[in-house]
């Protein structure tokens, strides 16, 4: 458990530099006649860089991530690849991607424009912001931040190999606690005016770098803040056993005497309708994301082709996340083999070419083939569904199949029932 130490006389020389940084702004404001505009929008796409470059970090992190992730400011507990085995390399020079890092990286890109809009919704109501901080030197100050970013991920992440040590979880979850602070922060703004404003961000920015300072000084001897701001392997990746390891899945050395595959047509329209529904239940939100940002830009700019680029860019991010969330979904189920080896059932990943998970058949209980899905029912699928063990025993899923029986059959599954709706 970590102490308190109050911060050394060591401690506080050190910060000197990031503390002068961070208040030279400020004082530019009030005493050299900056505009706070810019220095507070330049402050909010520091945050949205670290956003986008979590997301690719998180690909890359080695380490199993914790399943109790409840007090997190991210949630994936029902992503489709987070229980996902096996990984790629697109590169030699790169290291591996576990599948199961995707949906973490999904989720901090979906997060992303929500927190951009209200960033900019933030500064033109405070600020009354416009299109001025698109000028060339601000678009390159964030272009600054961003290749830093980049280059301290080559020399440090990968470099050093830290992302062997790192799970998912950790790399997105410290700056989205970040910009849930900021965005908390930022409400106040319109009620306090622009300096009032300023000084805010630049308090709270202040706060979130000491944070990262006293977790980083020292490990084990941070205070609960920074512990909160600044998620640790040692604090948020391991698991039941302590290690964060992962478990291989025993498979018998033996060749399989069945296999089976589930009905590919079935998990094609699966995904498609599962997809459309995701998409149709973040419409609301993102189209008045849309309507506001148009309607901004179109008034800004008094160009008439805003709405239609508008629109053709809005089709084009539906289609994308349709495309997304297909693949996901065939990868979890479409790419799957069931094998039955000697007295043992094992869910082989064909393309990942990784046992999934293995059940020895004396250990199956409460089988049973489930249409509890509408889409099932639409579309005349099922699923076998096992228990594997006892106690907190998990479930297994096989399908989807056009006979479920049949498959328990193949397989010399015993006692399955029949359909339940």
């Amino acid at each position: 458990m970590r102490t308190l130490r109050p911060p050394t006389r060591d401690d506080s020389a050190t910060f000197l530099p990031t503390l002068v940084a961070n208040l030279l702004p400020l004082v530019g404001v009030l005493r050299l006649g900056w505009e706070p505009t810019t220095l507070v929008f330049v402050y909010a796409a520091e945050v949205l860089v670290s956003l986008l470059v979590a997301s690719g970090k998180a690909l890359f992190a080695q380490r199993r991530p914790t399943s109790d992730r409840e007090a997190g400011v991210l949630s994936v507990s029902d992503a489709l690849l987070t229980a996902k085995r096996g990984g790629v390399r697109p590169v030699a020079w790169l290291p591996s991607i576990p599948i199961r890092n995707v949906s973490f990286a999904l989720i901090v890109l979906y997060v992303t424009p929500v927190y951009a809009f209200f960033v900019g919704f933030y500064l033109h109501e405070t600020f009354d912001a416009g299109m001025e901080l698109l000028q060339a030197e601000v678009l390159l100050s964030v272009a600054a931040l961003f290749v830093g970013q980049l280059v301290a991920i080559g020399r440090d992440y990968l470099g050093r190999r830290r992302y062997e040590y790192t799970s998912p979880y950790t790399v997105v979850e410290t700056p989205a606690r970040r910009v849930f602070f900021l965005a908390f922060v930022l409400t106040v703004g319109p009620a306090v005016g622009s300096t009032g404003a300023l000084t805010l961000v630049v308090c709270a920015k202040l706060l979130l770098e000491w944070a990262t300072f006293r977790a980083t000084r020292d490990e084990g001897d941070s205070s609960r803040l920074a512990d909160w701001f600044v998620v640790s392997p040692a604090s948020a990746d391991t698991d039941e056993d302590g290690d964060g390891a992962e478990r291989a899945v025993h498979v018998p050395d033996v060749p399989p005497r069945a296999r089976l595959r589930p009905d590919r047509s079935l998990v094609v329209r699966k995904g498609a309708l599962r997809a459309l529904a995701r998409i149709a239940g973040s419409a609301p939100l993102f189209g008045l994301l849309w309507v506001a940002v148009v309607s901004g830009l179109a008034s800004a700019t008094g160009s008439a082709l805003v709405v239609p680029v508008g629109a053709a860019a809005l089709v084009a991010a539906a289609l994308l996340a349709f495309g997304v969330q297909l693949a996901a979904y065939f990868l979890r189920y479409g790419t799957l083999e069931y094998r039955r080896h000697d007295e043992t059932i094992v869910a082989y990943d064909t393309f990942l070419e990784e046992p999934q998970w293995a059940a020895p058949v004396q250990e199956i209980r409460d089988v049973t083939v489930a249409t509890d899905w509408f889409d099932d029912r639409l579309l005349d699928a099922g699923w076998l569904r096992l228990t594997v063990g006892w106690d907190d025993a998990p479930a297994r899923e096989i399908g989807p199949v056009r006979d479920a029986i049949r498959v328990a059959e193949a397989l010399e599954i015993p006692s399955a029932s029949k359909p339940t709706a």
